[in-house]
C-alpha cells in the first residue's frame, strides 16, 4: 500500500469538513469575477480622474496663471462690517494675525490684555474672539520683509473700527508677543470708525509700508491696495527712483507694489474714464508716505559735526560730544521741501503749502527756513549752548522732508 502524501491527506480532511455543506450557488465564480472587475475599473477611473485633474492644474498654471488666483467669493459678515471678500493668503499664521488684533486693542485702550509673555495659538484665539474680527487682508509683502493687515473689529470701548497696519516680519513671525513689557508693540496700526453704511464705502482701503531700499540708501514706499469689489484700480504714471513701474495697473484683488522713494503722495485711480482719484489711506484718513530726503551738500567752509534727516517733527538728536558753549561759534545748514498733498504723483515738490521748517537747538527756536529745496544757513546763538553737548531738533508738517547739518562755519 502506497502511503498518502501530505497533500492527499489535507484534501481528504477538507472534504470531510465540507461534506454536509449545501451545494455552491450557480455561477458563483462568474459573480465574484464580475465584482472584482467592477472594483478594479472603479479604482482605475478614480486614478485617471486624479491624474487628469493634476494635469489640468499644470496646464492651467502654464497657460492661464489667473486660474490659480481667482478672487474669493463674498462671505457673510456682521451688519457693521464691509461685505468684501477675505483675501488672506495663508502666508502668515493666524496666531500672528490675532496678535495684530491684540496690539490694536492695547494701542486703542492702553489696557494690556492677557500677559506679555509667549502664548499658545489657542490662548491668542480665545483673547481675540470677543472682538468679532472680520478679516480682509493678512499677508507678507515687500518680498517677505513685512506683514500687512486689514481687518474690522468691535469692542464695548471703541465700537466697530476699521484697522490697517503692518509690522516687520522678523519682529512678529517667530512667536513674539503682541506687545513688550513696557506696552510697546512691533505693530504699526491705524484705525478709523467703521463706515456707518458699509454698502457705500469708498473705492479702496490702502496703506504705505516703509522698507529700506535694496540699495541700502533711503526708504522705499510699498503700497498695499484693496479695491472695493467691482472697482478696477489704475495707477497712472511711473514712480521715482528705486520703485517699480506701476503705470496702467489694473487689479480686482489685493495689489502690492514698490512705489520707491517718492516726493509726493501716490494717487490711486478707480473706475473707467476720468473715474475717481484718492490718496493712499483709509477713507477720510490719508496715510503719510516716507518722503525722500532733499539734497544737502555743506560747503567746504563748513565743518560738519553731525546731521539729521527727517520728516515732520523729529525727536531730539542728543550730541553729547560737541556743541558746547566754549567750542563755538556754530551754525546749522538745512534744506527742505513740502510734498504736494492730494495732487497727482507727477507734481513737483512745491515751496510753501505746509509752511517753513523751524530749527531748534536745546528746545529753543533759532529761526525758520523756506522749504524751497535750497540750502539755507542759520547761526546758533552761543547763549543757547551749555557745557554738556547740544540737543538738535526740527519741526514742520508731516509732509515736509528735510535734512540738516550742525557744525562750525569757517
Amino acid at each position: 500500500m502506497i502511503p498518502d502524501t501530505d497533500e492527499q491527506m489535507l484534501r481528504s480532511a477538507l472534504a470531510d469538513l465540507t461534506n454536509d455543506q449545501p451545494p455552491m450557488p450557480p455561477a458563483r465564480f462568474q459573480s465574484v469575477r464580475r465584482r472584482a472587475i467592477w472594483h478594479r475599473r472603479h479604482q482605475l477611473t478614480g486614478a485617471l480622474v486624479s491624474a487628469l485633474a493634476v494635469a489640468g492644474i499644470i496646464v492651467g498654471a502654464g497657460r492661464v496663471p489667473g486660474i490659480l488666483h481667482q478672487p474669493p467669493m463674498a462671505r457673510h459678515v456682521p451688519g457693521w462690517a464691509l461685505p468684501w471678500p477675505d483675501y488672506r493668503t495663508g502666508s502668515v499664521p493666524q496666531s500672528v494675525l490675532n496678535n495684530a488684533v491684540l496690539a490694536w486693542r492695547i494701542q486703542t485702550t492702553g489696557v494690556v490684555t492677557g500677559h506679555g509673555g509667549p502664548m499658545s495659538p489657542r490662548q491668542i484665539a480665545r483673547l481675540v474672539a470677543p472682538y468679532h474680527v472680520t478679516w480682509y487682508v493678512g499677508q507678507t509683502v515687500a518680498e517677505g520683509q513685512d506683514v500687512a493687515v486689514i481687518f474690522e473689529a468691535t469692542s464695548p470701548d471703541t465700537g466697530p473700527m476699521l484697522i490697517v497696519g503692518s509690522a516687520t516680519a522678523s519682529d512678529v513671525m517667530r512667536g513674539q508677543p503682541a506687545w513688550s513689557g513696557d506696552g510697546s508693540s512691533p505693530w504699526a496700526l491705524k484705525s478709523v470708525t467703521a463706515p456707518s453704511r458699509p454698502d457705500s464705502f469708498g473705492p479702496d482701503i490702502s496703506e504705505y509700508v516703509p522698507e529700506q531700499s535694496a540699495s541700502g540708501t533711503g526708504t522705499d514706499n510699498w503700497i498695499v491696495v484693496l479695491p472695493a469689489p467691482g472697482y478696477a484700480l489704475t495707477i497712472r504714471g511711473a514712480t521715482n527712483a528705486g520703485g517699480a513701474d506701476i503705470t496702467g495697473i489694473h487689479s480686482h484683488g489685493v495689489y502690492v507694489a514698490n512705489a520707491g522713494q517718492i516726493t509726493a503722495d501716490v494717487l490711486l485711480g478707480f473706475g473707467a474714464g476720468r473715474g475717481e482719484s484718492v490718496p493712499v489711506g483709509i477713507g477720510g484718513a490719508p496715510d503719510t508716505p516716507t518722503l525722500a530726503p532733499p539734497a544737502l551738500t555743506p560747503p567746504a567752509s563748513f565743518g560738519k559735526i553731525s546731521g539729521i534727516t527727517g520728516q515732520g517733527s523729529t525727536p531730539w538728536l542728543d550730541d553729547e560730544s560737541t556743541g558746547t558753549r566754549s567750542g563755538g561759534p556754530y551754525a546749522v545748514i538745512a534744506s527742505c521741501y513740502n510734498a504736494p498733498s492730494g495732487q497727482a504723483w507727477w507734481a513737483h515738490p512745491a515751496p510753501g503749502g505746509h509752511g517753513p521748517l523751524r530749527i531748534l537747538i536745546n528746545r529753543h527756536s533759532i529761526g525758520t527756513i523756506a522749504c524751497d529745496g535750497q540750502q539755507h544757513e542759520l547761526a546758533v546763538p552761543n547763549s543757547l549752548l551749555g557745557r554738556h553737548g547740544v540737543l538738535i531738533g526740527a519741526s514742520s508738517s508731516k509732509l515736509t522732508s528735510w535734512q540738516l547739518a550742525f557744525g562750525r562755519p569757517r
